[in-house]
């Protein structure tokens, strides 16, 4: 990147990087670091013109969403927008933060989770 005069960075993050996660204490903690990675690495980064931002996705409908009884282990009945994202919805945000269209922005993080961070409706 240094030698094509830039680029850009996307760390996949997790809403689990930006509230607590209980009984998931690795993985939020994880999570947590690579925010501060991200922070270091746009610092770091920017006098060669490469920008280095996360996105931070909510709950994706994908496998890991579910329990081994199919159920969603994670209920998304009360949050603002009542679905889990699809894999092709959190893929918008990255190739956004990846493209000139957000050459402005390096350490940013982008909250794409539904509502969740809001807390629940009722």
């Amino acid at each position: 990147m240094r030698k094509a005069g830039g680029g850009a960075i996307v760390d996949v993050n997790s809403i689990a990087g930006l509230t607590a996660a209980p009984g998931l204490a690795a993985y939020s903690s994880s999570k947590w670091a690579l925010r501060g990675l991200t922070r270091t690495a746009a610092k770091e980064l920017a006098p060669d013109g490469i920008r280095v931002n996360a996105v931070h996705p909510g709950i994706i409908d994908t496998p890991p969403a579910y329990g081994p009884d199919g159920r969603e282990l994670v209920p998304v009945d009360d949050f603002a927008i009542p679905r889990m994202a699809s894999p092709d919805e959190i893929a918008d945000f990255i190739l956004f933060a990846a493209s000139e269209r957000a050459r402005f922005a390096t350490g940013t993080e982008i909250v794409a989770d539904g509502g969740f961070g809001l807390g629940p409706m009722s």
